[in-house]
């Protein structure tokens, strides 16, 4: 990442050393934490949309999509 700041970098090495910790976490648990993630994307569907609307200049609704995983 030639580009990267300093924090990325020191983001991606945190990353690294947590991973096998996560992937030692029971499969059940591990999935209770993505649909956590997931709950939260469609609690924030409605200005996660605006900013892919703004961002990207999509439609509003095809941005609704892309956030909500809709096919189109």
């Amino acid at each position: 990442m030639p580009l990267a700041s300093a924090a990325t970098v020191d983001e991606v090495a945190a990353a690294r050393k947590a991973q096998p910790a996560w992937a030692a976490l029971p499969p059940i648990e591990r999935a209770g934490y993505v649909k956590a993630i997931a709950a939260n994307i469609r609690d924030n569907a409605e200005s996660l949309t605006e900013i892919i609307f703004r961002e990207q200049g999509k439609i509003r609704d095809l941005a609704l999509g892309e956030v909500l995983g809709i096919r189109q």
